[in-house]
């Protein structure tokens, strides 16, 4: 008899894809809207929760430790997105309140990438690429 087949790991590429397709739907435009009207309703799961959440989701784990690649191409991904949503072609899709999330998450985000002397030079170059990307977004005119 053959022993049990294991269920093959996706490859790097492969996870990256399908991280950006749930990137893609939760930060779609119609999503983020029904997510804020759905408060009309009763719902006590916010925009700005669920934007926490997500962030919490993609950051928390690396806080105090090193950001192996995959992880790093994720958080670059999701700033990218959001600067995307604040200040780019994205913007015009998006309403006030929405755009008011994602700026706290940006500044959230540049709170917690700030230096750590224990950490190795790959995932400070990591940081330090984040932190210019969010100020480089917020120190646009929108």
């Amino acid at each position: 008899r053959r022993p049990p087949r294991s269920t093959p790991k996706p490859s790097s590429a492969a996870s990256d894809v399908y991280k950006r397709q749930v990137l893609d739907h939760l930060l779609h435009p119609t999503t983020l809207k029904r997510i804020l009207d759905s408060g009309l309703y009763g719902n006590d799961y916010s925009l700005l929760k669920m934007m926490g959440d997500l962030s919490d989701a993609i950051f928390l784990a690396d806080e105090n430790l090193n950001v192996n690649s995959i992880r790093q191409n994720l958080q670059i991904d999701y700033v990218k997105r959001l600067i995307s949503t604040w200040s780019g072609p994205a913007s015009k899709n998006h309403g006030h309140i929405t755009r008011t999330a994602i700026f706290s998450q940006l500044n959230s985000i540049k709170s917690r990438v700030g230096y750590h002397p224990r950490l190795n030079s790959e995932t400070k170059a990591h940081r330090e690429h984040l932190r210019f990307l969010v100020d480089q977004a917020l120190a646009m005119d929108v």
